[in-house]
């Protein structure tokens, strides 16, 4: 699996976020309205995402994904 960074302007104020904020957009882009992981989502099987489970600055560590 390879997701790639690709620099875009509208989203360079993702990495002054707060780690509260971010779990908020991952957890949007995670999981469905009935909080079921959705099918198409690419982040959580992210080797690099995976690795800073549990981190508690996990999302920071991750915002370019």
């Amino acid at each position: 699996m390879d997701i790639t960074y690709q620099k875009d302007d509208d989203l360079d104020f993702l990495q002054y976020c707060t780690e509260s904020d971010l779990k908020v957009l991952a957890d949007i882009l995670i999981y469905d309205e009935d909080k079921k992981e959705r099918r198409t989502g690419e982040l959580m099987k992210h080797e690099e995402f995976k690795s800073h489970n549990g981190k508690p600055d996990q999302y920071r560590l991750c915002w370019q994904l």
